[in-house]
């Protein structure tokens, strides 16, 4: 029965990867680790409970990581990149899904256009960070699979 019940949430924490409201990386270590409190971890629960951990970590330093690299690499200065996830914090909460990069997406192009009125750059700018919100969903949606493939290995060696 632990299986199955580690099984669906780890299911719900890919799908929550994909939807921003849901968080979907933590939920996947929620559940490997209620996994391994009902199945008592042993020495391999514990080196798994580890990796898992560290996927994390990776995904969801990525996750943040990523977009902002992007936005600097376009030339968005860092108080615009600050602008931009201060807007992503408020478009959370205001939009529901797809209110964080709605949000900062926004917040680069306004801040970016105020600070060099060129909007061509402002737009490549705003175009970069969605490109590296996509690539950081991405990294978050390997590590995700990597954090669950663990879990299955856990399980099938244990």
């Amino acid at each position: 029965m632990e299986i199955l019940i580690t099984a669906l949430l780890m299911a719900v924490g890919l799908a929550g990867v994909i939807m921003p409201f849901v968080p979907g990386l933590p939920i996947i270590w929620g559940a490997a680790l209620l996994y391994g409190i009902a199945t008592e971890f042993g020495r391999l629960g514990w080196m798994a409970m580890i990796a898992i951990t560290l996927l994390l970590a990776v995904g969801m330093a990525a996750s943040i990581v990523l977009p902002d690299r992007a936005g600097a690499a376009a030339g968005a200065s860092r108080s615009t990149r600050l602008f931009a996830g201060l807007l992503g914090l408020i478009g959370f909460f205001v939009v529901p899904v797809i209110g964080f990069p709605l949000g900062a997406c926004l917040g680069v192009l306004i801040a970016q256009y105020r600070q060099t009125d060129d909007w061509d750059g402002a737009v490549r700018s705003t175009i970069a960070v969605l490109k590296g919100f996509g690539v950081g969903i991405l990294a978050e949606l390997g590590a995700g699979l990597a954090m669950v493939l663990v879990w299955v290995a856990w399980v099938v060696l244990d």
